[in-house]
């Protein structure tokens, strides 16, 4: 399964698990928008959030039903209010998990200018060895001639986002070449990122114990 793919269906159980009880609509809602980000990705999910915002209390929703009675509607504008809070939060994860995706992707192609730009200027990371290195240290250590990346996969993906600040763990996999010699090392790692001017950028990193 792929990182999106996992991610979003995590974090729509954890939505779903969220939504109070006899909320039949709310979870409907949810689920509908979880199958279609599946199936199109986020950007579906992102444009169902927005729709939902913009339904009127008489109108009807694109994904929980028509309306009914005033009675029925306000109940229903409540729980409208909760589904568009979790959705914005699914949609605010799966952005993160872009970026996470992106900076592994930057790390295997060595592309000094894309780690610059989702690296947050005070970066730190401490690798396995226990070593302390700043943005500028870490891609140069990623970027040299001396190293050649091959891949970094992600496992076991969880993530939390509070405000601005959101920690993404997992068990990662990386692929490498050193002084012409293959290897591999799996180690959990945990990324701290905070959200400056809508962009995310990685503030903090930690990889290790390496596993066997």
């Amino acid at each position: 399964m792929c990182l999106e793919t996992e991610a979003i269906r995590a974090m729509f159980r954890r939505s779903s698990a969220t939504v109070p009880t006899g909320s039949t609509s709310a979870v409907n809602c949810v689920w509908t928008v979880a199958s279609r980000a599946l199936t199109f990705g986020v950007a579906e999910a992102h444009r169902v959030l927005l729709r939902r915002k913009t339904c009127g209390s008489a109108g009807e929703s694109p994904c929980c039903g028509r309306g009914g009675q005033h009675g029925q509607r306000r109940r229903r504008r409540g729980r409208s209010a909760s589904v568009s809070v979790i959705l914005a939060g699914v949609v605010c994860e799966q952005h993160l998990l872009d970026a996470v995706n992106a900076r592994a992707d930057a790390l295997a192609r060595a592309d000094a200018v894309a780690l610059r730009r989702l690296l947050h200027p005070d970066f730190r990371w401490t690798s396995h060895r226990g070593e302390v290195v700043d943005r500028e240290t870490y891609i140069d250590n990623n970027t040299c001639e001396d190293l050649v990346w091959k891949s970094q996969s992600l496992r076991e993906i969880a993530v939390v986002v509070v405000g601005q600040v959101g920690v993404v763990t997992a068990v990662v996999s990386d692929e490498v070449i050193r002084d012409g010699v293959a290897q591999t090392f799996r180690m959990p790692m945990t990324q701290t990122w905070v959200c400056v001017e809508e962009h995310w950028q990685c503030l903090a990193g930690h990889a290790g114990p390496l596993l066997r």
